[in-house]
């Protein structure tokens, strides 16, 4: 009998029956990589300490850019203030290149959350890869390795944005927080020296 011409209560069982089947059918492969990692993945045994990173074209041009920027300051803007202010604020944009620039190169080589290795996976006592570092990992194509709170792969810095000891939580928007974070602090600095008499004016 077509379909068309079913009952209305037989008509939504094969609908749910139908519902059921497709469900299964996703399911299956989502539960298959719960328990086993994705073959050739990288774990944490195989980095040094400041080897997480990997330097690609974005990566050196913006450590190029971070390394300009305050060239040109120093050359051709700290003179002037020198001059009129003192070295107070040629000391301070010192200290914040500094300190930008020892992040940005933690933030690029050290581990992101990158999960330890696991134990074997065995299938029909021989063995098939390794076992699903957990929940809490998700793998990154573009590292080939389980991240702890992956949140993106980040080309600026060359690595991956997770929950690091060094900068956690990094989830969501926290890495973008991060930066916001640094630029207004570095505002707020300014604006203490000069409100303190860090600076020396003239009168008009």
């Amino acid at each position: 009998t077509p379909l068309g011409f079913l009952p209305s209560s037989m008509l939504e069982e094969e609908e749910e029956k139908v519902e059921e089947k497709a469900a299964d059918q996703s399911e299956a492969p989502v539960a298959s990589r719960a328990v086993e990692a994705v073959a050739g993945s990288h774990w944490n045994d195989e980095y040094g300490p400041l080897g997480y990173g990997s330097f690609n074209c974005v990566c050196c041009n913006a450590w190029l850019l971070l390394l300009l920027l305050p060239t040109l300051f120093l050359l051709l803007v700290a003179p002037g203030l020198e001059l009129e202010h003192g070295g107070t604020l040629t000391r301070a944009a010192l200290a914040l290149f500094g300190l930008s620039a020892l992040f940005f190169c933690l933030v690029s080589n050290t581990n992101p959350g990158v999960a330890p290795r696991t134990a074997p996976y065995i299938v029909g006592g021989r063995e098939q890869g390794f076992e699903h570092p957990g929940e809490a990992y998700s793998y990154c194509q573009d590292s080939n390795r389980y991240v702890r709170g992956f949140d993106h792969s980040c080309d600026f810095v060359g690595n991956d944005i997770g929950e690091t000891p060094l900068l956690a939580p990094t989830r969501s928007q926290s890495h973008r927080r991060h930066v916001v974070r640094a630029i207004v602090g570095s505002a707020a600095v300014e604006d203490r020296i000069t409100d303190s008499g860090g600076c020396r004016t003239h009168a008009p």
